[in-house]
């Protein structure tokens, strides 16, 4: 080519974009990859293969930009005299009391993973082990408030509601956001289930608007589902005592005959439960007279310890637990209620419910509720 009929600014645009870094891929990206590639999954769809190979892609573009961050400093912020690999535990203790965060997650990490080590080449290894804990739910680190962060992480990491743990509960259908499994055993109804965001937050009120739009249309979908299957009515409760659990409302089937009755059962319950120190707050808050089909949400505060029932879509009744040491543990309260109600035996209402690490009520549940399940429209998208 005539030296005369080079073009050099187009040149050096084209050599400009050639040596562009590649955009970098956030942690929301990858959960959210990663949410499409388990629904694709579990409807059997043909686009699994595409978007595993763009997950493995994603995964190790996002992994080797965090080593490349570590490097340089970047993502973490400069400091002028220690770096991260310098630091110890106590260190960073400190400096979390003094800067607001800057080293919020990696203290996390420390806490999380027992063998972790100061060593560049551990944290290479392991960097994709370690990162999914940086966005894992809303920890904080409070001024010498060690041990419980190190609790709450822990909580983390048994959570069989986290879809990023191995041990996570069967899914039997999942939206963007939020999915659907199936109670764990022993039930009080047969087909009892659970809506359940994928974020773990404490509780349902801490959930965005896309999340409760999600929450709602599984409400209306198990609604037509118990109904049209079963002619039962459907009982949709959560208890938000223990902060650190993974939020869930649990949807269980009982008699048409029960649905007008239900409400004074547990009406009857929380106000036994209700005693002389809880004075703050009315033992029963009315969610359904509410101008508003969002009651529940405009009735409690998050940061409180609550129980909730919604007898219909619009709400229900609700109960600031004021006295949480003396609050039925685990899901006792509202299993005591129904379970009374509906005439189980008092040792199933009693035991302590447990997923099955291959749960045979899958495939059956699933058959079943395809024709009502609204994500499938998204199985295109």
């Amino acid at each position: 080519m005539d030296q005369r009929d080079r073009d050099p600014v187009g040149e050096r645009i084209a050599k400009d974009y050639r040596e562009r870094p590649p955009r970098k891929i956030t942690q929301d990206e990858l959960n959210e990859l990663s949410a499409r590639v388990l629904r694709n999954k579990m409807r059997g769809s043909s686009d699994v293969e595409r978007l595993e190979r763009r997950l493995k892609d994603y995964t190790q573009r996002f992994n080797e930009q965090s080593k490349s961050d570590r490097s340089t400093g970047t993502g973490t912020g400069e400091r002028s005299r220690k770096t991260e690999d310098d630091m110890t535990i106590e260190e960073m203790l400190r400096e979390e009391r003094t800067t607001g965060g800057t080293q919020r997650s990696i203290v996390k990490n420390i806490m999380k993973d027992k063998k972790y080590s100061n060593d560049l080449e551990y944290q290479e290894e392991n960097s994709s082990k370690l990162s999914k804990y940086i966005k894992r739910g809303d920890v904080d680190l409070r001024s010498g408030d060690y041990h419980q962060t190190k609790k709450q992480i822990d909580a983390l990491e048994r959570c069989q509601l986290c879809i990023e743990n191995e041990h996570c509960c069967e899914m039997v259908s999942m939206g963007e956001t939020v999915y659907l499994t199936l109670a764990p055993k022993p039930e009080l109804a047969d087909f009892t289930t659970m809506i359940v965001p994928v974020r773990h937050l404490p509780n349902t009120l801490h959930c965005d608007e896309t999340e409760w739009d999600e929450i709602k249309q599984y409400m209306v979908a198990l609604s037509k589902f118990y109904y049209t299957r079963f002619n039962k009515a459907v009982v949709f409760y959560e208890n938000s005592v223990n902060k650190n659990k993974h939020a869930a409302i649990t949807c269980v089937p009982i008699p048409m005959s029960l649905s007008s009755s239900i409400r004074g059962y547990f009406k009857a319950a929380i106000l036994e439960e209700a005693d002389d120190f809880e004075q703050q707050h009315s033992p029963i808050i009315d969610t359904e007279g509410k101008n508003s089909t969002d009651g529940f949400r405009h009735s409690i505060a998050k940061e409180a310890p609550y129980f909730h029932v919604w007898f219909t879509l619009n709400g229900g009744m609700g109960h600031i637990v004021e006295d949480v040491k003396s609050w039925p543990s685990g899901d006792l309260f509202a299993r005591q209620v129904l379970g009374g109600a509906l005439k189980v035996d008092w040792y199933i209402i009693k035991k302590q419910a447990k997923w099955e690490n291959i749960d045979t009520r899958v495939n059956e549940f699933s058959d079943m509720f395809t024709p009502y399940d609204w994500t499938m429209e998204l199985q295109d998208h």
